[in-house]
Parts: C-alpha cells; sequence; structure tokens
C-alpha cells in the first residue's frame, strides 16, 4: 500500500533546534548488492527494485526521518553519458515511486539532485540558463512522482548550486535543501568561502544548507563552525565514513560505525542539526547514531 505523503511545503519550520535524522549512503550500498562499478547506478537501479526499496526500508528502520530518491545523477546531462537522455523522465519518476512505497509513514521522502557532471564552469559550453533548464527538468520530474522535499547535494561549486535552487524556485513550492562537497580547507571548487556559500543559498531560499561527502568527518566540524556564525537555517552534516582506501579492488572506509558516531556528536556540537552518512555509511551507522541522538534526548530531559 503506498505510504500517506507527508506535507513538507517551502515554509517548513526546523527552527526549534531539534537534531533530525538523515539517512547514509545509497551508491555504496548499491554496491554491496551486487552493482557494479563504472555501470549507470540509476539503470541498474531500475532493474533491481527490490534492492533498492530494501536499502529505503533499512534506513528507514535505522530511524532516519528523510530518505534520498536514488536519483543523484537522474539529470539529462550525467544519463547522456549512458546514452540515457531520453529516459529522464522514466528513471525519475520511478525511483522517486519505489522510495515513496518503502518508506515509512511519517518519513519524508527527498528528491536527490547531484551535479551534472560536466566539468566546467558554467560559460559558454555550459551557460547557467542551460544548467538552470537541465535541473528544473529533473526537479519536473521529482515533483511529479511525488517527492516531498528537495535536496540538492554534493556541488563542488557555488554557481552550480545556484543553477539547481534557482531551479527548484521556478519549477515549485517545495523546500529545498542543499550541501556542498568542499574542501578540507572549507572551499568550493572557486575558492568561494563556507561562511559565503551559506549566506548565498540562505538568501537564494534554501531552507537548511550545508556539507556532505568529503571532507574526512573530523575536517568537516570546522566547516560547520564556520557556517554556523552565519547561519540563518538549519545546518546539515552529512559526513562520508572518512577516506577510503583501495583493499584488493574494493574501497575500504576507515570510519566504524563507532567512530562514525563519535565525528557526528562533533558535528551537532559544532552546530549541526541535521545529520546522516554519505559514501561509506550503511543502516548499521545511522542506526547507532540514532540511538546516540536518543541517548543525548534522554540526559538532556
Amino acid at each position: 500500500m503506498r505510504q500517506p505523503r507527508a506535507k513538507a511545503p517551502r515554509s517548513i519550520d526546523w527552527s526549534d533546534g531539534k537534531v533530525r535524522l538523515l539517512d547514509g549512503a545509497m551508491g555504496t550500498e548499491l554496491r554491496k548488492h551486487g552493482c557494479p562499478a563504472g555501470v549507470c547506478i540509476e539503470k541498474w537501479a531500475l532493474e533491481h527494485p527490490h534492492v533498492v526499496a530494501s536499502i529505503h526500508r533499512e534506513y528507514a528502520k535505522s530511524g532516519a526521518q528523510i530518505v534520498y530518491t536514488c536519483t543523484f545523477g537522474a539529470n539529462r546531462a550525467r544519463l547522456g553519458r549512458y546514452a540515457m537522455s531520453d529516459e529522464t523522465a522514466k528513471i525519475n519518476e520511478k525511483l522517486v515511486g519505489i522510495a515513496r512505497k518503502s518508506a515509512s509513514a511519517g518519513v519524508l521522502v527527498a528528491g536527490d539532485i547531484g551535479p551534472t557532471g560536466i566539468p566546467c564552469t558554467l560559460t559558454d559550453t555550459f551557460p547557467f540558463d542551460k544548467a538552470v533548464a537541465t535541473f528544473k527538468e529533473q526537479i519536473e520530474y521529482l515533483v511529479a512522482g511525488g517527492v516531498d522535499i528537495l535536496v540538492v547535494e554534493t556541488m563542488t561549486h557555488l554557481h552550480e548550486a545556484e543553477a539547481a535552487l534557482t531551479a527548484a524556485k521556478k519549477t515549485c513550492d517545495l523546500a529545498v535543501m542543499v550541501t556542498m562537497a568542499l574542501s578540507k580547507r572549507g572551499t568550493t571548487a572557486e575558492g568561494v568561502k563556507a561562511d559565503e556559500v551559506c549566506r548565498k543559498l540562505q538568501e537564494l531560499g534554501a531552507v537548511a544548507i550545508g556539507c556532505n561527502c568529503s571532507p574526512d568527518p573530523s575536517e568537516m566540524v570546522a566547516i560547520i563552525a564556520k557556517m554556523k556564525r552565519v547561519a540563518q537555517v538549519p545546518l546539515i552534516a552529512k559526513p562520508s565514513a572518512g577516506i577510503p582506501t583501495v583493499k584488493n579492488g574494493e574501497l575500504v572506509y576507515p570510519y566504524f560505525p563507532q567512530d562514525f558516531v563519535k565525528q557526528c556528536q562533533k558535528l551537532i556540537e559544532a552546530g549541526a542539526t541535521m545529520i546522516g552518512g554519505c559514501c561509506g555509511t550503511s543502516p548499521e551507522h545511522i542506526a547507532l547514531l540514532n540511538h546516540s541522538l536518543a541517548q543525548a534526548r534522554a540526559e538532556g530531559n
């Protein structure tokens, strides 16, 4: 049975200071279940919907209050690498449907929007307007599929994040979260500092802002602290399970769930009120993090 859709307008209020739990990695989990390296993840996901559904369910069971759709690379530009641009609508809407059917009642489904993958600076070869149009198309399909909110993530260039956020505002009234993949110095690929990123994105209407993926969780703490100085919206921290190494041809992440939770506790102390995991994290990481948050609430009472 289809779960009832949670209401989440653009005016969503997360200003109560409560820590909210996000899900963990999707790509890492798909690879554990047989998704080969180098393939179009979204295509593989459609061919193995039971795997994607089970991952969404496990994150919801682990305590995640928001789960991300498996649509990170489902924009026309990125799908074009695999000659699948014409399947943009089907891929987004079907993957949203899987998330909707898998999420528990009350769990928000966030339409995941990743970068285009075009190595450019939105100049003549890929102007800002074209980037906006590319994101707008994907967002239209995510909305049609029934997402509750939107999340723009893993952006290394501020202008690309701006393009995605602009596209969202032109398309719908859903709340939009934005997280950047910043350097360990806390800067974008253009050299924009974390506090300036935060200022700009909240001016454009993001309801929550922060970091995901890189750098190491311990290095993300300082970035969140810098954003906290200027933030007028909730801050998101969704770190990876450390910087991986290659062992026997596989990526190995150094942070086991216990170590990951310790880093997340520091991120919360630095100002993050929305916390989850990126590459290398699993339902086990999220479940232990949920347990830690529950303990902290109990001690606070």
